[in-house]
């Protein structure tokens, strides 16, 4: 079957099915979920702990507990040219999991905790089977009637399992995060915000080592609104990212050299423009310029010459700069139909694939449809174009990975009759051609989510 076959063939089954899914922010690629829903809404604590400045929370403990049974045409993301006749591809994934989130108010503040554990049990690939858990908590802060603030953080540890993985190893992700953010905007006039971040990423198996980062980030925007104009707004970042595992020869001999931490500072700047076209129609439309510098650029590779033996040989690493965009289009015509449209390209640090940063474009269109009171249903794509700059072997990836195409189409169905408990379906199909080939993998998935909540939160 060719791959233009296998996407239209997945499509025409959730046609048929009439799974059309309300607009809500889809898994990237494929990626499992995180442990803290980085998509959650306001109404929920976690969401605001990752999100930045959040909304107002319901007040109270919450407690929910949740089973998921995922079946996948490849659990491993193991690439085409790197299988063997023994390899267990297909598998079935059984992950319970229990959440206990608690939102207080003091005065005009709100201070939230979440907590969650979990375990994920896998059928046939039992060496990958870990206990997931995680931790977040933050405050909400108001000052006065337009300026909001949040300082937060989060610790989770789960397996590995991405659509950026090559051969699906046995790996515990330890993930930690500290952010800090205030925004002050009026109805009408300019406004202004501030944000810093902290994140550190661990892998503890040894052959992933090169994949620990940390980063820095800060960042600012100044803006400018009015109701029937819109709002402009103009912003720039700074990211400094370190690889403590990737130490770059900078100078000295073979048998002495001396070293460097490995990383890339990202610095960017954005123009954008938001606008509400009646209560139906929102559009956000953007450019941006990036600029990523190696650091250090100028390394030395450990090689053997012919004549002279073991030597250093220097080389330059690329830097990068350049244009990106993003677009946003949310289209609701009528109390039942969504329809979302996004668009994007962005640098960012490179966590899952040896190279020192990556270049992203990505796209998404999702249609959702609420059938009746309980029930809504949604079709969807994404397509997802990384191109790794600076890329390098490691234990897992064996030939230099340059880019990855990744397609997605999906649909999802949601069953919620009333607040204590909902069930959720996704039948979804996802491609990654890669260059080099042997990275190539094709899967489909279908997963079934029961979830039953308590508590007021």
């Amino acid at each position: 079957m060719t791959k233009t076959k296998a996407y239209v063939r997945v499509a025409t089954m959730l046609l048929a099915c009439g799974l059309t899914a309300p607009a809500v922010a889809q898994r990237a690629a494929g990626d499992d979920d995180p442990i803290i829903n980085t998509a959650a809404p306001a109404t929920d604590g976690i969401g605001s702990v990752l999100g930045g400045v959040g909304g107002i929370l319901l007040r109270g403990l919450s407690i929910s507990a949740q089973l998921q049974t995922t079946y996948d045409g490849d659990i491993r993301r193991l690439g085409e040219g790197l299988r063997d006749d023994d390899d267990e591809l297909a598998d079935f994934r059984i992950s319970p999991s229990v959440k206990v989130s608690n939102v207080m108010s003091v005065g005009r503040q709100q201070l939230y905790v979440e907590g969650e554990y979990g375990r994920d049990f896998y059928v046939r690939n039992t060496d990958l089977n870990r206990d997931r858990y995680g931790i977040a908590g933050g405050i909400n802060a108001q000052a006065g009637s337009f300026c909001k603030g949040n300082l937060a953080g989060y610790f989770r540890s789960r397996q590995q399992l991405n659509s950026e993985a090559t051969i699906g190893i046995s790996n515990l992700v330890e993930t930690t995060n500290f952010s800090a953010s205030a925004n002050c905007q009026r109805p009408v006039g300019i406004g202004f915000g501030l944000s810093a971040s902290h994140n550190k990423q661990d892998n503890k198996d040894l052959a992933r080592e090169f994949f620990d980062s940390r980063s820095n980030t800060i960042g600012g925007n100044v803006s400018y609104s009015r109701p029937l104009l819109g709002t402009f707004s103009l912003g720039g970042s700074y990211s400094d990212v370190k690889y403590p595992s990737r130490s770059q020869i900078i100078g000295g001999t073979f048998f002495a050299p001396i070293t460097s931490d490995d990383g890339v500072g990202i610095y960017s700047g954005n123009l954008s423009y938001r606008r509400s076209i009646g209560p139906r129609l929102t559009v956000n439309i953007g450019g941006s310029y990036f600029v990523a510098k190696s650091k250090p650029r100028d390394v030395f590779l450990q090689v053997i010459s012919p004549t002279q033996g073991f030597i250093l040989q220097p080389q330059r690493r690329e830097n990068f700069s350049g244009a990106g965009y993003i677009f946003g289009l949310a289209y609701r015509p009528g109390a039942r139909l969504t329809i979302d449209v996004s668009a994007a390209r962005d640098i960012s640090e490179s966590s899952n694939v040896g190279a020192l940063f990556t270049v992203r474009d990505n796209f998404g269109v999702d249609l959702g449809y609420r059938v009746g009171p309980s029930i809504t249903a949604g079709i969807g794509a994404t397509f997802d174009v990384r191109r790794y700059r600076n890329p390098f072997s490691s234990p897992e990836e064996i030939q230099p990975r340059v880019r990855d195409d990744i397609g997605r189409v999906y649909g999802r169905v949601t069953y919620a009759p009333r607040r204590l408990f909902n069930v959720d379906f996704e039948l979804a199909h996802q491609r990654r051609n890669s260059n080099p080939s042997i990275y190539d993998y094709a899967s489909t998935s279908a997963a079934l989510t029961l979830r039953v909540n308590f508590g007021r939160g």
